[in-house]
């Protein structure tokens, strides 16, 4: 397996037929002054993801537009053997448009841990969801901060997931809590 180290400054990526930006697999890929604009139905979703860090290290997302039928930014660990573990990744300084969830870890956080995962910085203009975990599957979820966070329009501000799995895939794990450790500064 190789692992990526990049620098992706500007751009605009627009109606990815599924998920938007996909970092896979990766070691210290930056992203910033990025611009994600999706087909975005009236209600619902349709899997267009903007920007998603999946068994990735050390990344940053900075300075984006994200606008999206799907999440936001969903941080992920897909694979259930923990070939990495999702570790040190950064969201900052980003406009989100959502009909699903803007900052999230999840649906898919397989493997045996995510650690170090912030989200600051944010402007939330519309949103499902805003602030996001959903822990069914078999990761120990640690260290997640959202700070300097401004929602406009949600449904849900915070919403902690560990035990309604979605409909739509089969979960490994069993029903576990989730404890928050981090502080957590909102303005709305």
């Amino acid at each position: 397996m190789g692992r990526v180290h990049g620098l992706l400054t500007g751009g605009t990526s627009r109606d990815s037929s599924y998920w938007n930006t996909l970092i896979y697999r990766s070691d210290k890929v930056t992203i910033k002054n990025y611009k994600v604009i999706n087909h975005r139905p009236n209600s619902g979703y349709n899997q267009t993801d903007g920007v998603d860090f999946d068994e990735s290290t050390n990344g940053l997302l900075s300075n984006a537009f994200l606008y999206t039928g799907d999440d936001n930014m969903a941080t992920k660990n897909e694979n259930a053997t923990g070939t990495i573990n999702t570790k040190n990744i950064i969201h900052e300084n980003n406009v989100c448009y959502s009909n699903s969830g803007c900052a999230k870890i999840g649906t898919k956080n397989e493997g045996t841990s995510m650690d170090g995962v912030t989200f600051r910085n944010l402007d939330v203009v519309k949103a499902g969801r805003s602030l996001v975990i959903d822990a069914v599957d078999t990761a120990v979820i640690s260290n997640v901060r959202w700070e300097n966070v401004r929602v406009e329009n949600t449904d849900s501000l915070i919403d902690l997931e560990e035990d309604r799995s979605p409909s739509w895939r089969t979960v490994r794990t069993p029903q576990r809590s989730v404890t928050p450790t981090s502080p957590m500064s909102l303005r709305t």
